[in-house]
């Protein structure tokens, strides 16, 4: 009778490194939740929206002065610049 050798396993609490290279890690469970107490949560979401967006559409002249004004430019001046090439047969 062939005896075949038994697979050693190794407890599940221990650090040792197993056959596929990983070693045994004891996890623990973190649950959040929010306090009865504070019942308004979303409450000052909204509450100063109004200066809120107003600085965030100030921050972006700076993007409408730099970025947009020379792409609109660049983009007239190559209308202008088609426009005038299919007159200029003309003179």
């Amino acid at each position: 009778a062939v005896v075949k050798p038994r697979a050693r396993r190794t407890p599940r609490n221990s650090t040792r490194q197993s056959e596929m290279g990983r070693a045994a890690v004891r996890l623990s469970e973190v649950v959040y939740t929010v306090s009865p107490m504070k019942v308004g949560v979303m409450g000052g979401l909204f509450k100063d929206f109004g200066s809120v967006m107003t600085k965030k559409l100030m921050g972006m002249t700076d993007m409408a002065i730099f970025g947009l004004a020379p792409t609109v430019g660049i983009y007239q001046y190559a209308v202008n610049f088609k426009e005038n090439e299919k007159l200029s047969h003309r003179y």
